[in-house]
């Protein structure tokens, strides 16, 4: 939805104009892939995955954007280490789209996850062992389960209802998720407006906003109502029969925090917001659940570093 490195109020998206790598239909469970529900649900281990947000979190936004500094860098490989010697399955959960994740990674030498939950929620790939990423469908279908018949046309039609909204570039957008730029200065009123004609319409969507730090743009998209990095992660525990205290889930900002609320071990890398972290602290404790609220001293790699360590009971320098 918006340049590079961009911190969004409910979602961080950077893009790339690399092309969109070969992608395979997946119906149903793949056994191709090296991280079929079996393989999970055979594991002894009580922590089942590592998911973690991109922008901000795994890749600091402090550091060169082309690089990470000495210490971040020596911490990933730390952490891949770990993933690699407990056998934990990593998922990437991000704003951004495909290209733009596998553009992330070779220029920040990420490790490989084997899911990649990406364009806001609404597109779900799993991880071959040809290295291709397959297509999730049946997490599709349940998409359009939540979307109806509405077509993204129907949505091109009320927004263009209103001359503020500018559509994004076709890499942009997706089979869940139509994005628009738009003047920053008005975008609360804009999105009102938006917000108005979906409800007048009874159109099962919401509207997600933000400001891009670096140009000054308005963005928004619209999605199916519900959808979040926290539905697209809960699809893929219900998929793998894990519980959401099995899960690790790594964020830094309030897009984040949909996720950091359902249940799931959180991480809240140090460059959280204070306020973020006061409001999940509360919300924890509300639930009365114990032992999934880990607030790291480090940054960004750091931090998700330090929380794996703290999930798994692991020295600092085990």
């Amino acid at each position: 939805m918006t340049p590079p490195n961009s911190k969004l109020a409910h979602s961080k998206l950077a893009y790339s104009k690399l092309a969109p790598s070969k992608l395979i239909l997946m119906t149903e469970p793949n056994h191709d892939s090296p991280m079929t529900s079996d393989r999970i649900a055979n594991a002894t281990r009580p922590i089942q995955a590592l998911a973690t947000d991109l922008d901000g979190t795994l890749i600091p936004l402090s550091d060169s954007q082309h690089t990470m500094n000495p210490q971040h860098r020596a911490d990933l490989v730390r952490l891949q280490e770990i993933l690699q010697r407990h056998q934990l399955p990593l998922i990437y959960v991000t704003g951004r789209h495909l290209a733009s994740v596998r553009q992330a990674m070779e220029q920040y030498q990420l490790p490989q996850p084997d899911w990649i939950c990406c364009d806001v929620g609404t597109t779900i790939y799993s991880l071959q062992k040809s290295g291709d990423y397959a297509v999730a469908a049946d997490y599709a279908q349940s998409l359009s389960s939540i979307a109806g018949h509405t077509c993204q046309q129907r949505l091109r039609q009320i927004a263009a209802c209103q001359a503020e909204l500018k559509l994004q570039e076709a890499e942009k957008q997706g089979a869940f998720k139509l994005s628009f730029y738009t003047d920053a200065a008005a975008m609360p009123d804009t999105v009102r407006k938006l917000e108005h004609q979906l409800s007048q319409q009874n159109l099962p969507f919401v509207v997600i906003h933000s400001v891009d730090p670096f140009t000054a743009d308005g963005l928004i998209d619209v999605l199916p109502a519900g959808v979040s990095k926290a539905f697209a992660l809960q699809w893929w525990c219900q998929r793998h029969a894990a519980k959401p205290d099995q899960v690790l889930f790594a964020g830094d900002s309030g897009n984040d925090t949909a996720a950091f609320n359902a249940g799931f071990l959180a991480i809240l890398v140090a460059n959280t917001p204070s306020a973020i972290a006061r409001d999940v602290r509360n919300w924890h404790q509300l639930q009365r659940w114990q032992n999934r609220f880990f607030q790291a001293s480090g940054t960004a790699t750091s931090g998700v570093l330090q929380g794996l360590q703290h999930y798994l009971r692991l020295q600092p320098r085990e």
